[in-house]
């Protein structure tokens, strides 16, 4: 087994404006919209900007915004929040 894992997620959001906007502060360089102007419109995040983006929902969390999230995103933020208590950092392909 690898000493990597890279994670992979779909950045969701109906106002493409803001979708772009929420990738560029997640630290995407290259932005490509898929689903545009449909249901499921979103940019895919994987890396240094998905771990930004959960790092964002989680403040936003404990802060008391309704953000709802699935079994397997709970899962995943918490095995990121854990990691970043022990001082580990996940290894990828581009590091």
């Amino acid at each position: 087994m690898p000493k990597w894992v890279t994670f992979s997620a779909h950045l969701l959001d109906a106002n493409e404006s803001r979708l772009i906007k929420t990738a560029k502060r997640c630290g995407v360089r290259v932005i490509k919209v898929s689903r545009r102007g449909k249901r499921g419109q979103h940019i895919d995040l994987c890396g240094k900007p998905l771990e930004k983006a959960l790092r964002e929902c989680e403040v936003r969390m404990v802060k008391g915004e309704g953000i709802k999230l699935t079994a397997n995103e709970q899962e995943l933020l918490g095995r990121l929040w854990d990691d970043e208590k022990r001082g580990a950092r996940q290894e990828t392909l581009w590091d």
